[in-house]
């Protein structure tokens, strides 16, 4: 029995990787190239499900270019919030992310009086400026306030809205129309055709805030509102800023190399 006993150590020590070999690297868990890869372990009678995962879930779509502006458009559209009423920091999209990046802390007590942020696969081009009387649009989104009943608490969600009017407005010398739109099946605005069925006050608000949420007191504003418009023209607003995006995407994609 000593014998064979002896024999066994005496086997078991003739394996001993030396240190720094492959053997010892293997031994302390370390995978190796060429090594298959290693397997989790799961409790003894679990069963392993393989979940696949839908591309849709694993890649978030781009707010501007990813999502689809609506199959009801231009009369009812998706709306990318930004912005809500009870934010104090001004959020907006960073165009190469995707994703919403802090802009600034809202300036000089002001509020933003809707929810705010853009019509995705729009572009305030050459024909949203030629609609506003000047040379170039901003080169953003179409811009849309979305009136709603009921307070929501935070940005970064999209929403289907009703376009009723907008406001022609020009920031530094660019078209920077803003649509205003509410939410769509929302029964308080049941009734709400365009604009004018609108309280005089609601309107007056955002233009006010438009004309001052950049401004210091004392100072001159650098917006201009050139108009206000219904809903027939805000309808017209959206399909040139949905052609003026097609037009900018043409331009701007790569070339194929022929």
């Amino acid at each position: 029995m000593e014998s064979t006993a002896a024999a066994t150590a005496a086997a078991a020590a003739t394996n001993v990787a030396e240190p720094g070999t492959v053997d010892t690297a293997r031994a302390a868990g370390t995978p190796l190239k060429g090594d298959a890869p290693a397997q989790p372990s799961y409790p003894v009678g679990a069963t392993r499900i393989e979940v696949p995962i839908p591309d849709t879930y694993r890649y978030r779509a781009h707010p501007w270019h990813g999502l689809p502006v609506g199959d009801q458009a231009p009369n009812v559209v998706t709306a990318y919030i930004e912005i809500v009423p009870s934010d104090t920091v001004k959020f907006e999209l960073d165009k190469v992310s995707g994703f919403l990046k802090v802009d600034r802390p809202q300036k000089y007590s002001n509020v933003t009086p809707s929810m705010y942020g853009f019509i995705p696969q729009t572009y305030c081009g050459k024909r949203i400026a030629q609609h506003a009387g000047v040379e170039r649009g901003d080169g953003d989104p179409l811009d849309v306030c979305v009136l709603s009943d009921r307070a929501i608490s935070h940005g970064d969600f999209i929403v289907r809205v009703v376009p009723i009017g907008g406001l022609c407005l020009i920031d530094k010398g660019e078209a920077d129309d803003k649509i205003i739109a509410y939410v769509a099946q929302d029964e308080f605005f049941h009734g709400w055709r365009t604009l004018s069925d609108a309280p005089q006050s609601i309107i007056e608000r955002l233009q006010h805030y438009f004309l001052t949420y950049k401004m210091p007191p004392g100072w001159k504003t650098a917006s201009e509102l050139r108009f206000t418009y219904e809903r027939d023209e805000a309808l017209k607003v959206i399909n040139l800023a949905m052609e003026d995006y097609k037009e900018h995407m043409a331009e701007t994609a790569p070339k194929a190399k022929l």
